[in-house]
C-alpha cells in the first residue's frame, strides 16, 4: 500500500501546487503579477456605467445550448446577481465596492456571444469597443465560461489565432473561469443532479465508468484514457464502462469511480455531476487540472494527468471500501456547500469583496484550451510567475 499511497499523496498534489490563496490582500493580489500598478478609481461607478452602456447592444443575446442544456449559466446568474446586489446597494446608500470590492465588474456574456447567433468568434466591434474603454490602472473582474478564454480563439478556423492578447491588452482583468483559461477556477455547471442511490461499494458492477464521448478533448485524450483504462481492467480482471448510456446515472451509481476527463475546455461538466450525484469524481487532464475549490476537492476526488493516469489506477484500486464511502459522504456536503449554482455564486461574491472562501487563484495556463494549441508571438495570454 505504501507505493499506492504515494501515488495517491501525488495526484491529490497535483492540483494544489497550481493554486495559491488570494493572500491577505484579497483577491487583487491575484492580478499584481500581471498588472504593476492598480488603483481603485474614484470615478468607479460612473466608469462601470460608462462601459455597460457602450456594451449595451451586447447583452442581450440568447443563452448558449451546449450538452442538452440552455442557461442560464454561471455567467448569466453572476451578471443577473451582481445587477441585484448593486440595485441593493444605490437603495442602502452603499456603492459599487460594496458589491464588487476593489474591482470594476464586467458583466459580459462571454460564452453566450461566441457560440450564439454566430459560432466562435465574438460580433464585430465588441472587443474593440470594450478595450478602447479599459483603463490601464484600474482592475477589472469577469466571469466567463468561454472554454476559449475571454481572448477568444478560434482554432478551428486559424491555428494560434486570437481576438485579442489579455496579457497585453487587459493584464489587469481578472477571470474567473469555468471553462478552463483564467486566474480562477470555478464550478462548470448545468442542471443539478439528485443524490444517487448508492450500493456498498464492493457491490458494485464497475471499477469504474466514464459516461461521454471521446472525441472532444483535444490529443485524443480521452481515447488514451480509454486504452489505458481497458488495460488496467484486463491486467485487474475488473470490470469498466465506457460510452453513452441511458442510464447513465445508473451506470455511475454502480461504480466506484467516475472518470471525469476533460473536455473541448479543461473542465468537464461531469465533475459536478458526480459530485451532485454524490460519487467520487477522477479528473483527467492534460497539461494542468482545471478544478475550483482545490483543497476540499482533495478530500472528495482525485485527479491525475493522463500520463500519470495509469499509476493513479493502481492506487485507486487498493483504496479501501471504507475511504470510498468516506469521500462520497464529502461529495453529498460538497455537493450543497460548493456545486450548485448559489453556493457558487456566493463563494464567487466572497472572492472578489475580500478575498475570503474557497476558491483559489493559479497563474492563467499558456494556451486557451491546451498545448496543442499553436501559441503565437506574443504568447497567449499569462502572468509573470507569482
Amino acid at each position: 500500500m505504501g507505493g499506492a499511497a504515494a501515488v495517491l499523496r501525488a495526484a491529490l498534489a497535483a492540483a494544489l501546487t497550481a493554486t495559491a490563496p488570494a493572500s491577505s490582500r484579497g483577491a487583487l493580489a491575484c492580478l499584481r503579477s500581471c498588472a504593476d500598478s492598480l488603483a481603485y478609481p474614484p470615478d468607479a461607478r460612473a466608469h462601470f456605467d460608462e462601459i455597460h452602456r457602450a456594451l449595451d447592444n451586447y447583452s442581450h443575446v440568447s443563452y448558449a445550448r451546449l450538452a442538452g442544456y440552455r442557461g442560464p449559466w454561471i455567467e448569466n446568474r453572476w451578471i443577473a446577481a451582481t445587477r441585484a446586489d448593486l440595485a441593493r446597494a444605490d437603495a442602502a446608500g452603499g456603492s459599487l465596492r460594496d458589491v464588487a470590492g476593489p474591482f470594476v465588474p464586467l458583466l459580459v456574456p462571454w460564452v453566450d456571444e461566441w457560440l450564439a447567433p454566430r459560432m466562435w468568434h465574438y460580433p464585430p466591434g465588441m472587443v474593440d469597443k470594450l478595450l478602447g474603454l479599459l483603463r490601464p490602472g484600474v482592475a477589472y473582474v469577469t466571469v466567463s465560461q468561454n472554454d476559449c478564454g475571454v481572448t477568444g480563439d478560434f482554432a478551428r478556423e486559424r491555428l494560434g489565432a486570437y481576438q485579442f492578447d489579455a496579457a497585453a491588452d487587459a493584464p489587469n482583468l481578472l477571470v474567473l473561469s469555468a471553462g478552463g483559461y483564467g486566474h480562477v477556477p470555478v464550478p462548470l455547471l448545468k442542471q443539478p443532479e439528485a443524490l444517487a442511490a448508492r450500493r456498498p461499494p464492493r457491490e458494485r458492477r464497475y471499477f469504474a465508468s466514464f459516461v461521454g464521448s471521446l472525441h472532444t478533448a483535444p490529443g485524443r485524450l480521452r481515447y488514451a484514457m480509454n486504452d489505458t483504462l481497458h488495460a488496467f481492467a484486463a491486467a485487474r480482471g475488473v470490470e469498466v464502462f465506457v460510452g453513452k448510456a441511458q442510464d447513465w446515472r445508473g451506470v455511475m451509481a454502480d461504480s466506484r469511480f467516475s472518470l471525469c476527463p476533460r473536455g473541448f475546455g479543461r473542465s468537464s461538466y461531469h465533475v459536478a455531476e458526480t459530485i451532485n450525484l454524490g460519487l467520487v469524481p477522477v479528473h483527467v487532464y492534460s497539461d494542468t487540472p482545471w478544478l475550483p475549490y482545490p483543497e476540499r476537492f482533495a478530500d472528495v476526488g482525485f485527479n491525475a494527468s493522463i500520463d500519470g493516469f495509469a499509476d493513479l489506477l493502481d492506487a485507486l484500486h487498493a483504496l479501501p471500501d471504507a475511504e470510498v464511502e468516506r469521500r462520497e459522504a464529502n461529495a453529498e456536503r460538497f455537493s450543497a456547500s460548493h456545486f450548485n449554482f448559489d453556493a457558487a455564486l456566493g463563494q464567487i461574491r466572497r472572492f472578489i469583496v475580500n478575498g475570503t472562501g474557497d476558491l483559489r487563484c493559479r497563474p492563467p495556463p499558456t494556451g486557451t484550451r491546451g498545448p496543442d494549441v499553436v501559441v503565437p508571438e506574443p504568447a497567449v495570454p499569462r502572468c509573470r510567475p507569482y
